[in-house]
């Protein structure tokens, strides 16, 4: 599915809804998927942002479900500003591993205070 990346220069999004960690522990609690699966970011309210993906748990070679998103509370209409910090860092940050948010270890994205992840683990 992502074969054609280079893995050695490869970033990941990471995001964790759990806030104990006894309870991450499914594909609603927390997602991690490559850059390369990113499809875009649309706007859902003036305060909240869905970025789209491509779902690790996709593996059949058309499975065109749209329904593995991460619907993001930001700052109101910050919208421009989270984009603008994700896109600066997949492109120069140091770190593998893009942290949106992490409940559990109270990290992330300055302002993006809360997160709903949706993975479809099923195949069309």
């Amino acid at each position: 599915m992502w074969g054609h990346v280079p893995i050695v220069n490869h970033k990941y999004i990471y995001a964790r809804n759990a806030s104990v960690l006894g309870n991450d522990d499914d594909s609603i609690s927390s997602v991690i998927f490559p850059v390369s699966a990113l499809r875009g970011l649309f706007f859902q309210s003036s305060a909240a942002i869905i970025m789209s993906y491509e779902s690790p748990y996709q593996y059949v070679g058309n499975d065109n479900d749209n329904c593995d998103t991460l619907v993001l509370s930001i700052p109101s209409n910050q919208h421009k500003t989270f984009m603008t910090e994700l896109v600066r860092e997949i492109t120069f940050g140091d770190s593998a591993v893009i942290v949106i948010r992490d409940n559990l270890a109270d990290t992330g994205f300055d302002g993006i205070t809360t997160i709903a992840i949706s993975s479809n683990t099923g195949a069309d």
